[in-house]
């Protein structure tokens, strides 16, 4: 390559970095704000140096606790690239601690930096995918692999996402009495009683609490087993134990209503706490069975 031609098109932050570092005596062609910046003879320092006063990194914000939630939750527990289980907690034997890893990078000199983005997004669930440590490593690996642009980590997560709700409602086909003792055993308290279990039809509450597609699904998924549900409670030698579960699941509704949670991060939240904060596939699919059931049944979620 001549001194007075540029490099190849640059497409990136990062390839723009890797293309003056390696192209040595080059002239590189820098569109912003509808200026030309030209830079001739720069060592690597002085590319770093540029590119820090030339575009402004995004400040990290760590996820708050319903996006938290809802990536775990999306996801399975489970890394999004090589499907191990993780755990939330670095401590926990067995399993493989759990990393929210950005898809579009924080700063210049990330993988998949894109200055035109807003830093509302980039700290977002949306720019989020739950891998494993090893997996991290991978797609933030230098130079930036083909197969882990932006652009295919959001494939990889929406097919991850759709392979954990197909599992969902498998694992849904399979729970007994023996996971729904655990769930409703743990969501049951000593409230005040109130009889009232009028159906509501599932679509009109979906839709009127502004809940997405997918949480819609999962819903639905939940029903498939509201028979089996209703089978245990009547089964139960306890005549107030429908009641007082009923009255629990209201109350966790109630305090997370309280709390500022509403719409899908309400469901999410209730999910997880119904399944006990775990991402064991058939606690978590009785979870949802029984936060479905009460969806369709009593005062969750407005009417």
């Amino acid at each position: 390559m001549s001194r007075g031609s540029p490099p190849p098109a640059v497409t990136s932050v990062r390839t723009m970095a890797t293309a003056v570092a390696m192209t040595e005596n080059a002239k590189i062609h820098i569109l912003q704000d509808n200026s030309e910046y030209d830079y001739i003879n720069m060592n690597d320092v002085e590319v770093e140096l540029m590119l820090m006063n030339t575009f402004k990194d995004f400040v990290r914000k760590e996820l708050d606790e319903p996006s938290v939630k809802k990536l775990w939750g999306t996801a399975g527990g489970t890394c999004t690239m090589c499907k191990k289980p993780l755990s939330t907690e670095a401590s926990n034997s067995g399993k493989i601690y759990g990393e929210h890893a950005h898809i579009y990078g924080l700063k210049h000199t990330d993988n998949r930096y894109n200055p035109d983005l807003n830093e509302a997004f980039v700290n977002s669930f949306d720019n989020h995918i739950l891998l494993c440590a090893d997996c991290h490593t991978i797609i933030d690996k230098k130079p930036l692999s083909p197969e882990h642009t932006a652009d295919k980590l959001v494939i990889i997560k929406r097919n991850h996402v759709q392979e954990v709700a197909i599992h969902l409602g498998y694992e849904i086909s399979q729970i007994t009495f023996n996971e729904l003792e655990i769930i409703t055993r743990y969501l049951m308290g000593s409230m005040s009683y109130n009889d009232d279990l009028t159906i509501i039809k599932p679509s009109e509450k979906i839709e009127k609490n502004k809940l997405s597609n997918q949480t819609g699904l999962f819903i639905v998924q939940g029903l498939q087993q509201s028979g089996l549900l209703s089978q245990y409670l009547q089964n139960n030698p306890d005549g107030n134990f429908a009641t007082k579960l009923k009255n629990g699941v209201v109350e966790k509704y109630n305090e997370l209503v309280k709390a500022g949670y509403a719409g899908d991060y309400l469901f999410n939240e209730l999910w997880s706490i119904a399944s006990r904060g775990s991402y064991e596939p058939k606690i978590r699919a009785a979870g949802l069975a029984t936060i479905a059931y009460f969806f369709e049944i009593c005062d969750i979620f407005e009417k």
